[in-house]
């Protein structure tokens, strides 16, 4: 890295950084006038829910059914929602499902206030949302089991060999009615010849029952009316490749820790090999949760090998940091018909069990995959329960993207006709994990991409909404049509401790993992995980080029070694803001410091970038709006109007392209809302208009969400070019504002400064 380093520049909260009241909404929007005719048909929509209930509401007086409402395409923002209209006296939303789908609660009664409401109400309020609602319709059995006629065949026959079948109650909103479901489904299922065999919690707000099955009992079961889906067991595997011999010795390696201050990862894997000499000095403690005879450990040997020595073993390209220490979790059997695959319900005991067991490990490595594929209008149970650890125990899960091993492979650019063969699979939806994809570090004739290329096999986002994912890329090697990669792979230590070469997003991710341990174990006092993971996030480079859809293979880039990701350098100055806002109010500050040098003539050039990162609440009964916050960021800049009026003008990041108005999706879609990692580059070569900036921050809940405080990390770099004193511009600009350096332990300072810097 080019120029000396520098210390980062946190400004710490106080009156500097000004918070100020937000405006209020306007009035209910009234999308089309609710005329006699239009609330007729809805009225009618409404007789056709009861009717088809109800043979149920007699069979099940206690307990209510569930009605799908479809929303019209530009009434889907929060203060849209009909929560007038489908109220707790008539029939109450009790989930979300796809966009513009909602959950609501129906009972005979409720259905009567609902027909009454929609006739006689005539207030503003009242008809905006009425005029929201689209439609509304009974839920049935292929809806439960999310699934066509010819589909839930193969659902049975995938039952019949596997013999059990996943199960999704709703969540009413109320324990006790929950309860009376729940012993209500056990009879149902004891009625047809089946049982509830487990019972798991994933999330507070997600509990899945396995039950027993045969292909028979498919659709009896699915038929009962608490059920919100009905699927599969998803199983996982070690995303692997086999490993090749290099054929040339293992370089030296860190015999051992020298203190026990090394930086910790959770190895969550098949195993790391007990022959594995090199290896064996870096296990802090072993997890044991496969039985020795079905284990094979070679897929966890080489990604513990990435995670502890990465840099060692693949010099210049691997993210340059120390050694990591492993606490080893056995948890993955070899893949073998004779050997029962992990299921998704044993994977998140283990998780539950193990995690909290290591309360020092912050930092967990999951390179693992499934065959479940990642869905438009729903993240997975499982992505969801790694959320749910992550706040819970606040950790941080390091992800693999997943492969594509079918052929044919991807080129770059893409096949037209890739489709959703190389989408993201389970769990690499988690909205708070980091989820990393793989680029390709070497080629030779044959290979199918070049160099710094998304590699064949990655698998690309984005994730459910529009979130993206993978967040960021590393090396994991290339390979050609045919899936070979001799002397493309990366390297890591084989069973035995010698040198091999593999590839796959597996091996990419704990690149990330071991750079990500390392700044949490720099940083003194520990960072917060949103900071650690705003580092890593912000100072990762994307292709000088961009199309529209390359964030959906590249994510927001590469990181690079642990001394860039720490510090600033003389011509690229970065600032760290990390505070608290509280609903209804906005965070300011203003004047933003901006560096003197940049600016000339009244006009402000140079290049910013700007990475925004929190933990929001979530709620798995919310489906598309399982995230409930949005904290949103702008740097702007203030300027007169044609009229003389100073008004602020958002430079970074720009609106979405949008001809009248920013609907719901579009915000979504391009201005990552609902979005908890976000981040905006500019290249301001043509200057701007003012030499006068301002940065926001803003807090939106759910409409039905409890309004809480929020944390939040966010860091603004601006970069001039080389010779240019941005840092030192920077600092003058600072003066009154109450700031101190990104304070490093004074051992990792030596560690990552270049002789003669610190």
């Amino acid at each position: 890295m080019p120029g000396e380093l520098l210390p980062i520049k946190v400004l710490l909260p106080d009156a500097s950084f000004d918070a100020r009241e937000q405006p209020g909404g306007g009035a209910r929007k009234i999308f089309v006038e609710p005329t006699t005719g239009i609330r007729r048909a809805l009225i009618e929509q409404v007789s056709a829910v009861e009717d088809a209930y109800r043979d149920q509401f007699r069979a099940r007086p206690d307990i209510p059914a569930v009605a799908k409402v479809r929303l019209r395409d530009d009434a889907l923002a929060k203060s849209h929602r009909p929560d007038r209209l489908l109220s707790e006296e008539t029939c109450p939303i009790i989930g979300v499902g796809e966009l513009r789908e909602l959950f609501v609660k129906v009972t005979p009664a409720g259905l009567g206030s609902l027909r009454e409401r929609i006739r006689t109400d005539a207030t503003r309020e009242g008809r905006a949302n009425i005029s929201t609602v689209e439609e509304l319709r009974p839920i049935d059995t292929n809806d439960r089991l999310d699934a066509t006629d010819s589909t839930v065949a193969a659902i049975e026959r995938a039952v019949e060999a596997d013999g059990f079948l996943k199960i999704e109650l709703f969540d009413y909103q109320d324990r006790y009615l929950n309860d009376i479901v729940l012993n209500d489904f056990r009879d149902h299922l004891r009625s047809i010849g089946s049982e509830l065999r487990v019972t798991a919690e994933y999330t507070p707000e997600l509990r899945i029952h396995v039950v027993t099955a045969s292909g028979a009992q498919v659709r009896p079961i699915a038929s009962h009316p608490a059920i919100r889906r009905a699927s599969l067991m998803p199983k996982y595997y070690a995303i692997r490749h086999r490993a090749l011999p290099v054929g040339v010795a293992l370089p030296q390696l860190p015999d051992g820790p020298a203190t026990d201050d090394s930086p910790v990862v959770g190895l969550i894997d098949a195993g790391v090999a007990d022959s594995c000499g090199p290896l064996a000095p870096w296990i802090l403690s072993r997890e044991i949760y496969v039985p020795h005879a079905e284990q094979d450990r070679e897929h966890g040997t080489f990604v513990g090998g990435l995670i502890a020595f990465g840099p060692d073993l693949n010099v210049g390209i691997a993210p340059a940091g120390g050694p990591c220490r492993l606490v080893d979790v056995i948890a993955i059997p070899r893949d073998d018909p004779a050997v029962s695959a992990l299921d998704e319900a044993q994977l998140v005991a283990i998780l539950h069990e193990v995690v909290p067991k290591y309360p020092t490990v912050k930092i967990w490595n999951l390179s693992l995959g499934s065959d479940v594929p990642c869905r438009d209008d729903a993240f997975s149970d499982l992505a969801r329960a790694l959320d749910a650890l992550q706040r819970q125990h606040n950790v941080q899960f390091v992800l693999a993207a997943g492969n594509l091993d079918d052929p044919p492979l991807r080129t770059w650019r893409p096949q037209g006709d890739m489709g959703e063969r190389d989408r993201i699979c389970s769990p690499a939806d988690s909205i708070t994990a980091i989820t990393v994809g793989s680029l390709a570090h070497a080629r030779t004739v044959d290979s199918l991409v070049d160099i710094s290329e998304p590699s064949p096999f990655s698998c690309r986002g984005p994730g459910p909404s529009y979130i993206v994912k993978p967040e960021v890329v590393h090396f994991g090697g290339n390979c050609d049509a045919d899936g070979n990669y001799q002397q493309t792979g990366v390297r890591s230590v084989g069973l035995n401790g010698e040198l091999v070469e593999g590839i796959g997003t597996s091996y990419a991710a704990p690149l990330v993992s071991g750079l990500m341990a390392n700044v949490v174990n720099a940083l003194d006092p520990a960072p917060s995980l949103n900071l650690a993971k705003a580092l890593i996030v912000h100072a990762a480079s994307q292709p000088p080029v961009m199309e529209e859809t390359d964030l959906n293979y590249f994510g927001f880039g590469r990181p690079p070694g642990l001394a860039e990701v720490l510090h600033a350098t003389q011509s690229s100055a970065t600032l760290i803001f990390e505070d608290v806002i509280e609903p209804g109010y906005m965070k300011q500050l203003y004047p933003f410091p901006y560096p003197a040098c940049l600016i000339r003539g009244g006009k402000s050039f140079g290049r910013v970038r700007m990475t925004l990162v929190y933990d929001p609440p979530l709620n798995a009964s919310y489906g598309l709006e399982y995230c409930r916050a949005n904290v949103s960021a702008s740097l702007g800049t203030v300027r007169p109007d044609a009229n003389g009026r100073m008004k602020y003008h958002r430079e970074l990041p720009p609106d979405p392209e949008r001809s009248h108005e920013a609907f719901e999706e579009e915000l979504v879609k391009h201005g990552f809302k609902w979005c908890p990692t976000k981040s905006y580059r500019r290249d301001i070569a043509r200057g701007i208009n003012s030499e006068h900036w301002r940065l926001t921050v803003e807090l939106l809940h759910r409409h039905d969400q409890d309004r809480q405080p929020q944390r939040f990390a966010l860091l603004v770099t601006i970069e001039g070019d080389e010779g240019q004193p941005v840092y030192d511009d920077l600092v003058l600009a600072l003066r009154g504002y109450n700031t101190q350096d990104l304070a490093l332990k004074a051992g990792v300072r030596q560690r990552v400064a270049p002789r003669g810097t610190l």
